[in-house]
């Protein structure tokens, strides 16, 4: 009997070595890795916590979170060295380490450096920890320990509502937001939200070994926690990441590219017109309802980066630092008093300038969705699991801004993607029913790409 090998997906009989046994590694360092995972995910999902309730700071990176990641990534360092896999593990893919170059240059013009250095230091060792755990800690394992995490937050979230629901329980949300809101502990139903789908995504795709009831039950509450929470962008893009997956799954070659590419171009097309239409700007403008309110913090977002089109104000230096912040000069009423764009491109452009946002489109969507279209076939769940976050995370950025975010956790699950996408094999493009072949050919792809000096 044949199962699939955790870190190169070809199949192998049970107990007999890989072709990488060299490299497997021992049991001490395979549990360094998993200690480490459980703790990068665990301040990850505690993020909004650790966050919102210290008043005042609204990116604090000190005492316990700030050792708690540095832990984190050294753990997993020292994990991934035990593999003894050579220097070239260690390296993230060349158009992220291009995109992070860019973010460390743009401290230099930054209106607030202290903020920009620290906000950079932290990305950069979120972005670092995640690529290094995917590769520490083999795929099964890792999932493992996000999905555990996941069902356990859910679990408390539903708790915090039923019994604390002063604390569960959000009323009258954002600016044109009126109701009543689940959030449960994670502060605002923005994070609750996002949280709740991308939980149903990790337990619907790529979770068949997982007992079919727990599957049921934790997709079920999830839904049920999502609809609550009133995230209406979060539910829109979780039923187009599952479109999407389907996809990338039933079709192959030039049609499953034309489709998802489709999808997320229709995605954008209806943001398009919902704010290009010059009646429908005015609404969002006089009416805060629209949108709840992101017209006006858009329209901010605009006129600062009609000004500072190529530099920015400097990675993560527009909101957040205090009197200086350029939203007091360019937006109006309740725009001055909002932590964010609500659009990540938006932010991205106001922070990094074009050259930046252009360099984001780049490593973090056109590059990945091209890897993604080109997958093996014989990691075809996989991919499809990758697929539903990556849309999901693509199509979210339209009306939150979460990606390049720090800690945010729907960007740490789009960078958890990515990382795993760089590891799934490519170069197969129609599907063989001969597992044999499909194991040669993945063998080959990996071979080739060992080659490298550096992952690409």
């Amino acid at each position: 009997m044949k199962e699939l090998d955790s870190r190169l997906y070809i199949p192998r009989e049970k107990g007999t070595p890989g072709p990488t046994s060299r490299g497997e590694d021992s049991d001490y360092s395979r549990v360094v890795g998993l200690v480490a995972a459980a703790m990068f995910i665990a301040l990850v999902l505690l993020g909004p916590i650790m966050t919102v309730r210290q008043a005042g700071e609204a990116d604090s990176f000190g005492g316990l979170r700030q050792f708690g990641y540095l832990l984190a990534l050294g753990l997993a360092g020292y994990s991934l060295r035990s593999k003894r896999l050579g220097w070239k593990s260690f390296v993230i893919p060349i158009p992220i380490m291009i995109l992070m170059g860019w973010c460390w240059i743009s401290v230099i013009w930054a209106i607030d450096t202290d903020a920009s250095v620290r906000r950079v230091f932290l990305t950069s060792t979120v972005i670092l920890t995640v690529f290094w755990l995917v590769r520490a800690v083999d795929y099964e394992r890792l999932l493992t320990t996000i999905r555990i995490a996941l069902a356990i937050l859910l679990v408390v979230n539903f708790l915090t509502v039923l019994f604390d629901p002063s604390t569960g329980i959000q009323i009258n949300a954002d600016v044109g937001s009126t109701g009543v809101f689940w959030r449960g502990i994670m502060s605002h139903k923005n994070f609750a939200g996002p949280t709740c789908a991308l939980t149903i995504i990790l337990f619907l795709f790529d979770a068949t070994k997982i007992d079919w009831r727990i599957r049921a039950a934790t997709i079920f509450g999830s839904a049920i926690f999502l609809i609550n929470s009133i995230s209406k962008t979060s539910m829109g893009m979780l039923g187009a990441g599952i479109i999407a997956a389907y996809i990338l799954k039933k079709f192959a070659g030039r049609r499953r590219v034309f489709l998802i590419v489709g999808l997320i171009f229709l995605i954008f097309c209806f943001y398009v017109a919902t704010t290009a239409s010059p009646e429908l700007v005015t609404q969002f403008i006089n009416d805060p309802k629209k949108f709840t309110g992101r017209g006006l913090i858009w329209l901010a977002l605009v006129r600062y980066s009609a000004d500072h089109p190529m530099l920015g104000a400097g990675f993560e230096s527009f909101w957040n630092i205090n009197a200086e912040s350029p939203i007091y000069q360019y937006g109006m009423g309740f725009t001055q008093l909002v932590t964010e764009g609500h659009m990540g491109y938006l932010d991205l452009l106001v922070t990094l300038g074009y050259p930046g946002l252009i360099l984001v489109v780049i490593a973090m969507v056109a590059w990945p969705l091209a890897r993604l279209f080109a997958t093996a076939t014989a990691v075809i769940e996989q991919a499809g699991l990758v697929c539903a976050i990556l849309v999901f995370a693509i199509g979210q950025n339209f009306t939150e801004s979460t990606m390049l975010e720090r800690d945010n956790i729907v960007g740490v699950f789009m960078l958890v993607a990515i990382a795993i996408l760089y590891t799934l094999p490519m170069g197969m493009s129609a599907r063989s029913s001969n597992s044999k072949d499909a194991a040669r050919d993945v063998l080959r792809t990996m071979q080739k790409r060992r080659r490298r000096t550096i992952p690409v």
